[in-house]
């Protein structure tokens, strides 16, 4: 057991969550310039908007190979980019897809099978005059923007790009298309704006009996033979992670550097992020088990099974994948030179309304009904 009793609240609700935006399209342009990427200028108007809003753009951070500047995938066992962009759109608050292409339109096709991410998607459209085509046609156009039958549509926004040829051969040009002077056209903002509104999350972990486990929105918990079942949805478990990095015996706990002669940037992040993780890890299940003996003192089992609602992705992979994704959006860092992680002042801040999310008995009483010493 670890020293801290601490245990997760699980009937709360947090107003002002962390929101992340995750943004999707097919080319990423790394040049600056005044042609700026649209997901970097997306970015830079989402995150202005609310010090809560982070956006997230897998090119920028994450390879599936090793790199000096950037996080590899295959470090934390994710080795499908299917599983990948899966996963990030579930953690995800919204997931925003600037449709131009072949790569785009699978992206749209995965995502809207999940009728969880089919409802937060929005897809940004260029006009069709300004690419001389609308991709916003057959097979998208009557699955996801029926007038008839709109179960299953997903907003559609368009905007009206600049565009640039980019050769690929003498023979083949290819139109990209960009922000006029890396800004936001003033319809396209107030389009946005009125989309990006999100309500607060409700946290209700239920104990259910095993074979009422029909709701996948319902995060609940059952005792089946000698094991603990605690089955989450995302929004859940990404929640509660967070409302780790508002206890301080986590805080301290993630901030002491490693130990051991580690060379090199890469192999250091690599240590210190698989820290960060093991950490997380451990103080969620602590938690979690806690909070369920706390509401039931008199509940018996052996060993604990955590599993995420609607998908194949297991609890370890989410918890590795929730620090990248912390990572991603500038929330924690990696100080090389010290060998240790950083918390972010403004993952601070926005930690501050998760608070409640963690009780800390001051009585001793979690620590009688499990008998810790």
């Amino acid at each position: 057991m670890l020293k801290d009793f601490s245990y997760f609240n699980l009937k709360h609700t947090i107003n002002n969550p962390l929101r992340i935006f995750f943004l999707c399209g097919s080319f990423f342009n790394t040049k600056g310039g005044n042609k700026l990427d649209k997901r970097i200028v997306l970015k830079k108007h989402i995150e202005s908007l609310n010090p809560n809003y982070k956006c997230l753009i897998l090119e920028e951070n994450f390879l599936f190979r090793q790199s000096k500047s950037k996080l590899n995938y295959n470090d934390i066992n994710m080795k499908s980019l299917k599983d990948i962009e899966l996963l990030t759109s579930l953690m995800s608050d919204k997931v925003m897809i600037f449709h131009e292409s072949v790569s785009t339109a699978a992206e749209i096709g995965l995502f809207s099978s999940d009728k969880i991410i089919n409802d937060k998607m929005i897809i940004l459209a260029p006009d069709s005059y300004s690419i001389e085509q609308d991709v916003i046609s057959g097979f998208i156009n009557l699955s996801y923007n029926n007038k008839v039958l709109p179960d299953y549509n997903i907003e559609i926004i368009r905007y009206y790009p600049g565009t640039y040829s980019y050769e690929i051969s003498n023979n083949s040009n290819k139109i990209h298309t960009y922000f006029v002077n890396n800004v936001l056209g003033e319809n396209l903002k107030s389009r946005l704006n009125n989309s990006l509104e999100i309500s607060e999350v409700c946290i209700n972990i239920e104990k259910q009996n095993k074979y009422n486990l029909f709701n996948n929105e319902i995060s609940k918990y059952y005792v089946a033979g000698k094991e603990l079942n605690v089955m989450l949805n995302i929004k859940h478990l990404v929640t509660l992670l967070t409302s780790l990095f508002s206890a301080d015996e986590v805080k301290r706990k993630l901030r002491e550097p490693i130990s051991g002669g580690v060379d090199g940037s890469t192999k250091i992040k690599r240590k210190v992020l698989f820290k960060a993780i093991s950490v997380i890890k451990s103080y969620f299940i602590e938690y979690i088990e806690r909070a369920i003996l706390s509401n039931n003192p008199t509940l018996r089992f052996e060993k604990i099974k955590i599993s995420l609602a609607s998908t194949n992705i297991t609890f370890s992979q989410s918890v590795s994948y929730f620090i990248y994704v912390l990572y991603g959006i500038n929330l924690i860092d990696i100080n090389t030179t010290f060998k240790k992680l950083t918390i972010a002042v403004q993952f601070e801040q926005i930690s501050e309304a998760y608070v409640d999310l963690i009780i800390s008995p001051t009585n001793g009483g979690i620590a009688e009904v499990l008998n810790i010493e």
